[in-house]
């Protein structure tokens, strides 16, 4: 959950859908995508565990970029960078070492699937990608805007997909989901390369 605004009484959250109840009663009256939940009955469950996530947001890679275009520029480059940056590889160099690593690994570690944070993250990515396309009109009016939109949209539910076979599996040994990742990730390669392809030549 992100924690995203609090007043006296509540603190007020975002998370995936999967994560809430659907009967939950905190909802934000202004926007039902915010839930709030009672500090004390936060407070109490975070007795029984908390672990805390930050993000880090680097200025200095941001000053320069001051349009959606110089925005959808560094997404193309940073797809297609090969080296490690801040000790993780990125883009489609991540995903083909992901995928090689489930292939070819006997035991797994599993750490990556106890923790849906960065499963979440990646898709929300894309939804907030979507969201900035539909709000720019100078984008509207490209040759292949609808092909972007599409692909997005396609991209986006495999991630969906994947976060959500993580959540139904995080406990059971991944041997026992495996085949389900790879072929997962192999559609994830795939339109993420459509995507970007578009993207490129928009």
């Amino acid at each position: 959950m992100g924690i995203i605004g609090f007043d006296e009484q509540y603190y007020y959250f975002i998370d995936s859908p999967l994560l809430i109840i659907r009967d939950w009663e905190g909802v934000y009256r202004e926007n039902p995508c915010i839930f709030k939940i009672e500090k004390q009955k936060f407070l109490y469950v975070c007795k029984f565990y908390c672990e805390i996530s930050e993000i880090s947001i680097r200025e200095e890679a941001i000053k320069t970029i001051k349009s959606l275009d110089e925005v959808i520029k560094a997404i193309v480059n940073n797809y297609y960078v090969s080296d490690i940056i801040d000790n993780h590889y990125i883009g489609k160099k991540a995903l083909e070492v992901f995928k090689e690593s489930i292939i070819n690994k006997d035991s797994i570690n599993s750490d990556f699937f106890k923790d849906q944070f960065l499963c979440h993250l990646i898709y929300s990515r894309h939804l907030i990608l979507k969201r900035c396309l539909e709000e720019d009109i100078s984008y509207s009016k490209k040759h292949n805007f609808k092909i972007i939109l599409d692909s997005l949209d396609k991209v986006t539910e495999q991630w969906f997909c994947f976060t959500n076979l993580i959540l139904k599996n995080m406990y059971k040994p991944i041997d026992n989901f495996k085949s389900k990742i790879i072929d997962i990730i192999t559609k994830i390669q795939k339109k993420e390369e459509i995507l970007i392809t578009n993207l490129k030549y928009k």
